[in-house]
């Protein structure tokens, strides 16, 4: 298991947004998704990229956390 959390440090933003672009694609040629995986995509997105950007707050703060 930790390997995977290691694997997905870093990458969990850009792995919800090509799923994003992904679904998009499959919508574009009529296979449509619920609206709700979008609102989910977007939840994670909003998530990661402030996660990202407390970690690089802490690194410049000087924070290991």
């Amino acid at each position: 298991m930790q390997k995977v959390l290691d694997f997905l440090q870093q990458k969990k933003t850009y792995i919800t947004m090509g799923v994003a672009f992904a679904l998009g694609g499959c919508q574009a040629v009529g296979y449509p998704a619920p609206a709700w995986v979008y609102v989910i995509l977007g939840a994670l997105g909003i998530t990661f990229v402030k996660a990202g950007q407390n970690r690089i707050e802490n690194s410049l703060n000087g924070s290991s956390s």
